[in-house]
């Protein structure tokens, strides 16, 4: 009996450490003495360039409201004279 206890009671930690381990890895949470780089937005990106988010907000907006195509005109093309 005893030689049959010891292989089920290392049968059942050995389940149970396979089912808690990966739990554990996923309770790793994001903080500031985290190793692990925490996911950066543009908004974050822009910020640490200097540069001002809101106004970039105002641009992005302006160039939605106006639509895709900017109010640019092209010249009438090349220059027949130009070789």
């Amino acid at each position: 009996m005893a030689t049959l206890l010891k292989p089920s009671i290392l049968l059942k930690f050995l389940v149970i450490t396979l089912i808690l381990v990966p739990s554990s890895y996923a309770r790793l949470a994001h903080t500031k003495l985290s190793s692990v780089p925490r996911k950066m937005n543009g908004h974050d990106i822009l910020r640490k360039l200097g540069y001002d988010v809101s106004i970039t907000e105002y641009y992005r907006r302006r160039w939605l409201l106006q639509g895709a195509d900017p109010d640019r005109v092209s010249p009438g093309g090349p220059d027949p004279q130009h070789h």
